[in-house]
């Protein structure tokens, strides 16, 4: 799968939401959680940069289409910030259940609550990484 492509599926969770590196010594809940909260946070703030830190296999990424992939992801995600605006910004973020598998699959489900009352129920599917030792989005 192309690495545009996991962004783009990625971003169906990031949209539909609409995880900096969880660290630890292997999967587990907190670990999922916390990443999820991340990712989630970092898609009401437009924070690229972040997203783009959980996407696996950004190594093989020429410049150009790693350009490409944070463009658009930054085009993607002003959606979600204007979103969170429109509600008056994120007030609470909570992690409000999690399954992993034990291939190191995580399901996150969350919930946000904005300052105007609103509230918006997501989950988030992660994937451990051995290498990095962290959550990632999901292929």
């Amino acid at each position: 799968m192309s690495f545009l492509r996991q962004i783009f599926l990625g971003l169906t969770f990031t949209l539909a939401t609409l995880g900096l590196t969880a660290c630890g010594d292997g999967p587990s809940a907190d670990n999922a959680k916390e990443a999820a909260i991340k990712i989630t946070t970092a898609s009401y703030n437009n924070d690229v940069a972040t997203i783009m830190s959980y996407f696996p296999g950004q190594a093989d990424l020429s410049a150009d289409e790693k350009e490409m992939a944070e463009t658009k992801l930054g085009q993607m995600l002003k959606l979600s910030a204007m979103y969170a605006q429109k509600h008056g910004g994120v007030a609470k973020i909570e992690a409000t259940d999690c399954m992993i598998s034990e291939n190191g699959r995580a399901l996150v489900n969350l919930r946000t609550t904005f300052k105007d009352g609103t509230t918006k129920d997501s989950e988030a599917k992660l994937q451990w990484d051995e290498a990095s030792s962290s959550y990632k989005i999901e292929k």
